[in-house]
């Protein structure tokens, strides 16, 4: 169109050429909504098999009861009792130990044990080895002194678990021993009795009832084996050193033997 010779350009109404609102936001398609986590897919897995972490927190758990449960145990046992008097050596027919011990576990390798022994124990040695309050024979010595004692031994004894496997382990033990004297009897050998005009008294005996507290050093290796969770079995050589003399007649008494043991833990 020309008006005076210029050429103009129609004007268009904006508002006529655009879209209606609502058509617009009618063609706009709805938002996605996800599934929940819970609907989704996930592989099958047994629903008999627990969680991994249940099951490892009940294996602690068990564990943890088992320890709790089991830190006292009582055992019963029995010993065959070489003694000799002075030093090692010298030694007699065996006398025996017979007797209950209850243990406490104080740490998973610790532990501490008392118990109540009935001990037979014979030896003998020349009259150097004897201090004895008094022969009755006129001052005259023997020879030789042979004597067999019944006593009690009431030890108090830490345990330490040097190796551990599955169901054993290796021991070591130390601890001191209290002797409570019930009997001694004791035969005295001369070298030639014939030399004297007076019969000589050959045997002593008396039921003494001394006590002598921490009297020995008990030192013992071993090896225990679980037979049952709740049962075990014990081997485990033994020595016990004087510390100070016991008896009638005054000896250092040193003992040697090997324990064997059933323990049932509570």
């Amino acid at each position: 169109e020309y008006i005076d010779g210029e050429e103009t350009v129609p004007e268009l109404s904006i508002s006529s050429a655009s879209p209606p609102v609502a058509s617009i936001s009618s063609a706009t398609p709805p938002p996605f909504i996800p599934e929940t986590i819970e609907t989704a897919s996930r592989p099958d897995r047994d629903e008999h098999m627990p969680e991994p972490s249940v099951r490892a927190s009940d294996e602690v758990e068990s564990e943890k009861l088992k320890s709790e449960s089991s830190r006292l145990s009582l055992g019963f046992i029995g010993a065959p009792d070489l003694s000799t008097v002075g030093s090692v050596s010298n030694l007699q027919t065996p006398g025996f130990k017979l007797g209950f011990t209850a243990e406490y576990q104080l740490t998973s390798r610790l532990a501490l044990s008392t118990g109540v022994f009935h001990s037979t124990v014979r030896y003998s040695d020349r009259t150097q080895q004897y201090s004895p309050p008094g022969y009755l024979n006129g001052g005259v010595t023997p020879e030789e002194i042979t004597g067999e004692c019944i006593l009690l031994d009431i030890p108090i004894t830490l345990k330490y678990d040097v190796l551990t496997y599955d169901r054993s382990r290796f021991f070591a033990t130390a601890g001191v021993s209290s002797y409570i004297m019930l009997n001694e009897a004791y035969n005295f050998n001369y070298s030639d009795q014939d030399q004297y005009n007076e019969d000589l008294i050959e045997q002593w005996e008396d039921q003494t009832g001394t006590s002598h507290w921490l009297s020995n050093v008990g030192l013992s290796v071993g090896y225990e084996y679980d037979i049952h969770p709740q049962w075990s079995l014990r081997a485990e050589p033994f020595i016990r050193i004087p510390m100070q003399e016991v008896g009638w007649a005054n000896v250092r008494l040193y003992s040697m033997g090997s324990f064997i043991s059933v323990n049932y833990r509570l």
